[in-house]
């Protein structure tokens, strides 16, 4: 992008009191109505995943990885946050770790074990993966997983990967005792300690030197009789400094306690809720998602509280620190947001300028406490925002003020997909359980638009999420897409005929037929073919001339330049990363005369465009899609900004 396409199109989207926004030239190419925030707050960014949900985090040096139950794991740039590459571990994802100065990466299911190069997003090695493994970790050119089982698997990574003997750390000593032979309800391997913690139910953490592969010794919780608690704990993690030689434990009962674990002292103790623990890579900070949604930082050796911040009440499943340790990250739900808190950095300089400075606790609220926006759709006639919610809720926004006004009805589950029939007058949701919704739309000269009467209620269960809607206003019909099936719907809400695709590689798209409101075209890789809206039966098969290998459908935008009906096909990896890697500009008069069509047909001269976004080049394609993509990226941060 160039520097005015930044300073006419990105400025309007800064916050109202900030000197950036103020110096905007409001009113030219683009206004934003409608902001919440006046300030910048501490989340540098927000990634919501729509395919799935998150369940794993980890930081390297150039780069940080999330990884989603539907096994793939995205990988961003540890500044930017702009995704890097989307690959696929082949099942949900539980552990990921990078290995330090180094490009590897270990990604862990229930399964498998994969190791990657995350420049080239290539498979180094696939190990099977120990019975239920509880952590893991890279020591020097080894691999070294932790099972549930008692015993340590690794592998050497400097020599094809070979697995080494499984070391068991319940044969001596104290474990003799049968009892130690039940699941570990809390391991954390300490690779710069040598150490290794492990906590049961019933017993005292238990130290485990991984260089002697002896028992060390054990440590925990202090009762008021001296003794050492055996109360359950639901996570710790070692002070990787190899200076600084502390355990932090939370228990069931809520319990936060700092251990020096080599003399078995309890240091600190307070109840703190925290249910998941990171310790920052130097050693200073340690992060504890509590219940609510809460983060907490505290100062490590001391468990003082620095910050605290709640920006939704969904449960933290993982926290990581950043490599420079100035950073974190949550995941929740299908969101990771990544913080950068000023008080991390004045900490980490060492400002204690005064009293006041060195016990006051930063504590933030942020905006996304209110349910966010997750579909939308703009009425024809301009003057309305339609916006599904996260917590199911339809609500009609004011598009000059960018305003709620009221809520029109709610689902039961998140809102995927909203859209309104073309004479606007009835609108149609979609939330995550596959449940549909029809409204029919009144305007009242003071209220504006209300609902007036329940069209139709119902849902598809065939087991896949609908990605698309299609609504045929003149046929009162309208299309349901999975990404293995098709569906025909009557406006009372009565499925007319299904069609599956077992077979089927990439994503589909259906549009209106531009010219013939009877006639709709469905767009599947390099092929178009037009359908009528009463019978659903195929009337032209288009074959476009473009290469297409490795991509897959990201969108299909019919729309009309001067007099001229268009549609702009926008292309991304094919099962891999949502970036747009490809583009196609066709002419929709080669889709008019479905007579001079024979089943093979081709458009020869369909306007094609292929290349990789970041270079767009000045031409008359380019130009259109740039502008378009940029549109939708505006109008889609309007509304998850404005106040629901």
């Amino acid at each position: 992008m160039s520097p005015s396409a930044i300073y006419s199109l990105i400025l309007p989207f800064c916050p109202t009191e900030s000197a950036i926004h103020k110096t905007a030239n409001h009113g030219r190419k683009l206004s934003v109505v409608g902001l919440s925030n006046a300030q910048w707050d501490d989340r540098l960014s927000c990634i919501d995943f729509h395919e799935g949900q998150t369940s794993a985090i980890c930081h390297g040096d150039d780069f940080f990885a999330v990884g989603l139950t539907t096994g793939m794991v995205a990988l961003y740039h540890a500044t930017s946050f702009q995704e890097h590459k989307m690959i696929n571990h082949g099942e949900s994802v539980r552990i990921l770790r990078f290995k330090s100065k180094t490009g590897l990466m270990a990604s862990c299911g229930i399964k498998a074990i994969r190791i990657w190069d995350t420049y080239t997003g290539e498979t180094i090695h696939k190990f099977h993966a120990p019975q239920r493994f509880m952590d893991l970790a890279f020591d020097q050119n080894f691999l070294i997983a932790a099972s549930s089982k008692n015993y340590i698997a690794s592998w050497d990574l400097d020599n094809a990967g070979a697995q080494q003997p499984n070391r068991p750390w319940s044969d001596s000593g104290e474990f003799l005792d049968t009892r130690l032979h039940r699941t570990p309800c809390a391991i954390s391997i300490a690779v710069s300690h040598k150490m290794m913690a492990v906590a049961y139910s019933g017993r005292p953490i238990i130290l485990w030197d991984l260089e002697e592969d002896a028992y060390y010794g054990s440590c925990g919780k202090k009762l008021a009789t001296g003794e050492t608690s055996t109360r359950m704990v639901t996570a710790i993690v070692f002070n990787p400094n190899p200076n600084i030689g502390l355990i932090a434990s939370s228990y069931l009962d809520g319990e936060l306690v700092l251990i020096d674990p080599f003399d078995d002292q309890e240091l600190e103790s307070f109840r703190a809720d925290c249910h998941t623990l990171a310790a920052s890579p130097d050693g200073r900070l340690l992060a504890g998602g509590a219940g609510g949604g809460t983060v907490q930082v505290y100062e490590f050796d001391t468990l003082r509280l620095l910050y605290r911040v709640k920006s939704s009440n969904v449960y933290i499943k993982q926290l990581a620190f950043s490599r420079d340790s100035l950073r974190f990250s949550d995941i929740r739900g299908s969101h990771c947001n990544v913080w950068e808190p000023a008080v991390l950095l004045r900490d980490s300089l060492g400002d204690s300028s005064s009293e006041g400075t060195s016990t006051s606790v930063v504590d933030v609220v942020s905006s996304d406490t209110k349910a966010r926006i997750s579909a939308m759709a703009l009425h024809p006639k301009g003057d309305a925002v339609f916006c599904g919610k996260d917590d199911g809720t339809v609500s009609l926004y004011d598009l000059k003020t960018g305003t709620a006004i009221r809520v029109l009805y709610r689902h039961k589950s998140l809102v995927r997909i909203l859209t309104l029939w073309p004479q606007g007058d009835i609108i149609m949701s979609v939330d995550a359980s596959n449940g549909l919704l029809a409204w029919k739309l009144k305007m009242l000269q003071k209220e504006g638009w209300v609902t007036e009467k329940l069209v139709f209620q119902s849902r598809l269960d065939c087991g896949k999420a609908i990605i698309q809607v299609l609504p045929g206003a003149t046929a009162g019909k309208f299309i349901t897409s999975t990404r293995q099936s098709d569906h025909l719907w009557t406006t009372d809400g009565q499925q007319e005929d299904e069609r599956t695709y077992s077979d089927t590689i990439g994503i589909r798209k259906w549009i209106q037929h531009q010219q013939s409101p009877l006639h709709m075209i469905c767009i599947e890789g390099a092929v178009a073919r037009i359908y009528t809206w009463t019978d659903w039966s195929e009337v032209a098969c288009v074959h476009l001339e473009a290469d297409i290998r490795g991509l897959q459908l990201k969108s299909a935008t019919p729309y009309t330049s001067g007099r001229r009906c268009q549609i702009l096909v926008e292309l991304c990896e094919l099962d891999g990363s949502p970036d747009t890697r490809g583009l196609q500009l066709l002419d929709s008069v080669y889709f008019n005369n479905f007579e001079d069509f024979s089943r093979n047909g081709s458009i020869a001269e369909a306007a094609t465009e292929r290349q990789d976004v970041d270079k767009f080049s000045t031409t008359t394609t380019t130009t259109t899609t740039t502008t378009t993509t940029i549109e939708q990226t505006a109008l889609n941060y309007l509304t998850r900004k404005i106040d629901p």
